[in-house]
């Protein structure tokens, strides 16, 4: 079986100051290599700084690589096509009320991609916006809230429900669940995994929660110095984890 995703030497530097004499840069990604099969969930983690969101950003089109490339379906993503990458992959953010514009209403945000990556009439448009608010568990009356109307779990919804509304095969999440409280928590964890089973998706799930990472993840990288360190099955890393940093990681989540 064919992975889903293959990510091949997939790198990113910055510079950081130039001379006549020497340019200095900053390393965010060192080469990264590690495929995911269709509709798994791959979890990254990390401390701040590891990389793991430089990668996320990668995988997303959100950052321009230095080096390395992508695939989907054994096909290469173009980085600056952004228009195939946002019908196959899309994000989430960590941020779900500074992601949404607080000046349009819900509708007309989830309409958006359709407008721009999608043939569909307004009547088309506006069926597929009510049926994806549903598939979240919001209302076809929360079309016409704005984002200050609704609850924290609620805008995170609408968050998922602009990420699936183009009916992607992978949807990236990034630290989606770490403002949340726990029960609010608990709640979008089983939607996401409701909706992984229903559509089919990937998931790629970057968490500093060994909880939520053995509860939603099928495998697991462990990022550090914009490196991975180790990488396997969730319970194979997490039962007998082989790095220190790994291991405190994992620690990290009962201090």
């Amino acid at each position: 079986m064919k992975p889903l995703l293959e990510v091949r030497e997939l790198g990113k530097v910055y510079p950081l100051r130039q001379s006549f004499f020497r340019r200095t840069v900053f390393t965010a990604l060192q080469p990264t290599s590690f495929q995911l099969m269709a509709g798994k969930t791959l979890a990254i983690m990390g401390a701040n700084g590891s990389g793991k969101s430089t990668l996320a950003g990668l995988i997303a089109g959100a950052i321009q690589p230095s080096q390395g490339e992508i695939l989907l379906n054994g096909q290469r993503l173009q980085p600056d096509n952004y228009r195939q990458r946002a019908q196959h992959i899309r994000m989430v953010f960590q941020d779900a009320e500074a992601s949404l514009n607080p000046h349009l209403t819900i509708g007309s945000q989830l309409e958006e991609p359709l407008l721009f990556n999608t043939g569909l009439n307004q009547s088309q448009r506006r069926e597929r916006v009510v049926h994806t608010l549903q598939q979240v568990g919001l209302l076809a009356e929360h079309m016409v809230f704005y984002p200050h109307m609704l609850s924290t779990g609620q805008k995170q919804r609408v968050s998922i429900a602009r990420a699936i509304i183009l009916n992607p095969q992978l949807l990236v999440a990034d630290e989606a669940l770490a403002t949340l409280d726990s029960s609010v928590r608990a709640q979008i964890i089983n939607l996401l995994l409701d909706l992984q089973q229903d559509l089919k998706m990937s998931y790629i799930f970057i968490s500093q929660s060994p909880e939520i990472v053995r509860h939603l993840a099928d495998d697991v990288l462990i990022m550090k110095d914009g490196r991975i360190i180790e990488q396997g099955a969730v319970d194979t890393v997490f039962d007998d984890p082989q790095e220190r940093y790994t291991q405190s990681l994992l620690l990290s989540e009962l201090t």
